[in-house]
């Protein structure tokens, strides 16, 4: 008798079964498509925040808005974990309901003076690229008067300076 007979026909079997069957795909690659996240203040209307918005939560931390998926809000929280909001909170009433509350607009000036100041030591003492409104032009301001007065003022004291002047006395 054949030890391994048992194990051939074990073996044949297995491969007739696999050539029946369709492949698998590929691991790590998902079939379906995922909904995007929309960014759009229009979809953000009914929740009352924007994108980048801080949130106090109900159990402490805070987390910034991320965008909204299929009528959800998401969110980004410490330790860039991304998680939605409870699938009840349609608006910013069911949001206050869960406990999630926008944060005052003093916390998110707060936010932005601290990135800028992080962006500039970073750009400091190691090289790191400037915050975006170090290198910007702003336009001056339409209609004011105050500019040509000081101009005026400027050229009247050098025009001026030697008539009723006292010189400066020299040192020796």
């Amino acid at each position: 008798r054949d030890r391994f007979a048992h194990a051939r026909r074990l073996h044949s079997v297995r491969l007739r079964l696999a050539a029946a069957m369709p492949k698998k795909a590929a691991k790590g690659k998902k079939g379906g498509k995922k909904d995007a996240m929309s960014t759009d203040e229009a979809d953000l209307y009914p929740f009352g925040v924007k994108v980048d918005d801080i949130i106090q939560t109900p159990l402490g931390p805070q987390a910034t808005v991320v965008g909204v998926a299929k009528g959800i809000l998401w969110l980004q929280w410490p330790g860039n974990v991304q998680a939605p909001l409870p699938s009840k909170a349609k608006c910013r009433e069911d949001m206050e309901t869960y406990g999630y509350v926008r944060r005052s607009e003093a916390a998110h000036i707060e936010r932005s003076i601290e990135t800028r100041q992080g962006l500039l030591f970073e750009q400091r003492f190691y090289c790191g690229p400037g915050p975006k409104t170090a290198a910007m032009r702003l336009p001056w301001p339409q209609g004011t008067t105050e500019l040509p007065l000081l101009e005026a003022a400027s050229a009247a004291g050098d025009a001026g300076a030697g008539a009723g002047a006292k010189k400066p006395a020299k040192k020796k």
